[in-house]
């Protein structure tokens, strides 16, 4: 009788069960395990989870008060000598320009060939505009130096 293989019993309602049956039967144990490490597993997740969060959101928030810090001291600087600097402004427009520059070259790397010529033409002329503006605010930034020293020698 070695190829003799038992017939599925039939169930009431004349019907042969399913072969996921079969299966579900012999895992069944094996599954609540799986069940378990996989509640818990997830109970963890989702403590780290909200940790990380409340992490993230305690960072947000020392970032915003010492911005304010900051602010608060360039009024403060303004309010004591009545004057306020460009400096700061042009190099934020330089580093503006610069990420700029460094995002159109890191789109054209990934997208590769696959420009449209348009799509470069335009890549190319946003390329040359954040260039003229690094120069435009570089040039700007040496003039003030020269007038700044100018009116502290004079």
């Amino acid at each position: 009788m070695a190829g003799y293989q038992a017939a599925p019993q039939e169930r009431e309602d004349n019907t042969l069960p399913s072969p996921e049956t079969f299966s579900t039967r012999q895992n069944k144990s094996h599954h609540r395990s799986e069940d378990r490490s996989a509640l818990f597993s997830g109970r963890i997740l989702d403590r780290a989870d909200s940790k990380v969060y409340a992490i993230v959101g305690v960072c947000f928030l020392l970032a915003a008060i010492l911005a304010i810090m900051e602010m608060l001291g360039t009024v403060i600087h303004y309010l004591q000598v009545h004057t306020t600097s460009l400096r700061p402004f042009l190099f934020i427009g330089m580093v503006s320009a610069t990420r700029s520059i460094l995002s159109i070259g890191a789109r054209l790397s990934v997208e590769g060939l696959n420009f449209s010529e348009i799509d470069f033409t335009h890549a190319m002329i946003e390329l040359g505009v954040s260039a003229a503006v690094i120069v435009a605010l570089g040039i700007t930034l040496k003039l003030l130096g020269r007038l700044v020293e100018v009116g502290v020698s004079s």
